[in-house]
């Protein structure tokens, strides 16, 4: 989470305020890489049809530990690779000059903006556009 912290203009017995994020380095031009995981109503959907699909905690016995029960649910996700399925993480960058509200989300729907707009679905690029809008002021607002 951002921090922040005031500096003080001695000449002008002014304060302001910078907002520090732990994982950019203000001093530097380098950006950084995060990960982000979006949970759509269509993919919690269909990870609720495989969900109830699936045959859990087979061949653990009459009574299973609480620790054998979550390695056996762990081990069926993951190795289906469902969450990866139904919820695939996409790569965004932020960069030193990003405005402290921009968040991976706001980011994540500019970069699919930008990808309906460079296909020329129209449609889909005004969707996209309105989320961002959406999800922008409301950072704002809480900033």
């Amino acid at each position: 989470l951002p921090t922040t912290r005031t500096l003080a203009n001695s000449n002008l017995g002014l304060a302001r305020t910078k907002v520090e994020f732990p994982w950019i380095s203000f001093m530097s031009n380098t950006s950084v890489n995060h990960s982000v995981r979006r949970y759509p109503e269509s993919g919690l959907n269909g990870f609720g049809l495989w969900a109830g699909l699936n045959e859990w905690f087979h061949g653990l016995g009459p009574s299973p530990s609480e620790n054998d029960l979550a390695s056996s649910f762990t081990a069926d996700v993951n190795g289906a690779c469902a969450v990866d399925h139904f919820f695939p993480a996409n790569t965004v960058r932020f960069h030193p000059t990003d405005k402290p509200w921009i968040t991976a989300l706001i980011k994540q729907l500019i970069k699919e903006r930008q990808q309906a707009f460079h296909s020329g679905d129209a449609q889909l690029w005004r969707l996209y556009r309105r989320k961002a809008q959406i999800e922008i002021k409301a950072r704002k607002r809480k900033f």
